[in-house]
């Protein structure tokens, strides 16, 4: 009953947004751009499928979704690794788990609409007040969303180039966030010279 309901709201939400908006809707994204400085591994999780079924009807395979996001921020110079691929953790490295979902349903068997989104996050142990007890807390960094419609056969094509989208967005935070390059600024000459030797406690890397 609770799915059924739930089903039914997502339905009538989808077919709402579709009303305001005749094209694919813009892509957003939010986040603290600084909260990705020094990230120096990011790893990508399995894509999380909602409604299977529908997107089997819509081309839409979870095997397919990690080659639509990986060689755009591989590209971009991001330390972007998949889940089989990823480095043991080290102590010292923080690392960040990138998390693609996606929604599919078909539209009167004709037409798909997808909800799209990444999320940068982490699983961290904190002491959070009042009660001074360590706590598993998991930590956003980022997060993007994409609703986007089409017809039922090129639907595969669209969500690539939605996921695409996202993974600019992403890339374009993460390289943002990234301090100078400390060591280049102090060959140009750049920094004053009375600044060199209290940066030389600052990290470059």
């Amino acid at each position: 009953m609770i799915e059924n309901s739930f089903q039914k709201n997502f339905l009538f939400l989808l077919i709402a947004t579709l009303a305001f908006f005749a094209l694919t809707s813009p892509a957003c994204a939010k986040g603290s751009m600084m909260g990705l400085a020094y990230i120096r591994e990011i790893v990508l999780q399995p894509p999380r499928l909602g409604k299977p079924a529908d997107s089997k009807k819509c081309d839409v395979s979870e095997n397919d979704i990690p080659n639509f996001i990986l060689p755009k921020l591989k590209s971009d110079g991001l330390p972007i690794f998949s889940l089989l691929d990823a480095p043991v953790p080290a102590e010292k490295t923080a690392r960040i788990y990138l998390v693609p979902e996606i929604i599919t349903m078909e539209i009167k068997r004709t037409a798909c609409v997808s909800y799209l989104s990444m999320i940068a996050k982490s699983k961290e142990t904190l002491d959070i007040p009042p009660i001074k007890v360590p706590r598993n807390v998991t930590v956003a960094y980022w997060k993007g969303g994409l609703m986007l419609h089409s017809s039922a056969a090129g639907h595969k094509r669209v969500v690539q180039r939605g996921f695409e989208k996202l993974s600019e967005l992403f890339s374009r935070d993460y390289r943002l966030a990234q301090p100078p390059d400390l060591d280049w600024l102090r060959e140009k000459e750049i920094i004053p010279k009375k600044l060199k030797k209290e940066l030389e406690l600052v990290p470059t890397k």
